[in-house]
């Protein structure tokens, strides 16, 4: 399946730092319209959106508690998923954005591919690096 839209790359520090500044809803974010999100509501994502501000040191910090731990599960996520479907699947070559071409404010960073398209990797756990299991 070939994705209709663009994608621009680049290295995984640039990829973090323009989080702040893409203007649109990626697909991590459109769970918080629904109210499904445990970390972000629709109201602080729309305040997110329509103040946009580069990500403060302290800001970068408090995030990667919750994204280190998705990171590190991806793989277990990503095997799992692959014998349950019998799709394979493959990382990135490197971190990119895809658009859809007719709505470019619409934009995910797959986690990896099959071949049937994008697959986004969720773990489902909420993750308090305060208080471990």
């Amino acid at each position: 399946m070939t994705p209709s839209g663009t994608r621009s790359t680049m290295d995984r520090d640039r990829w973090l730092a323009e989080r702040g500044r893409i203007k649109g809803i990626g697909a991590s974010q459109s769970s918080a319209l629904f109210g499904l999100n445990t970390h972000e509501s629709a109201f602080s994502l729309f305040e997110q959106l329509t103040n946009p501000h580069d990500p403060t040191d302290q800001e970068l910090e408090e995030m990667t508690d919750v994204q280190a731990f998705g990171l590190a599960v991806e793989p277990a996520l990503a095997a799992w998923y692959s014998r349950r479907t019998g799709r394979t699947v493959t990382e990135p070559e490197e971190p990119g954005v895809f658009r859809l071409k007719d709505k470019p404010y619409i934009f995910a960073s797959p986690d990896r591919f099959t071949e049937t398209g994008p697959l986004q990797l969720k773990s489902g756990i909420h993750f308090d690096p305060n208080n471990p299991l």
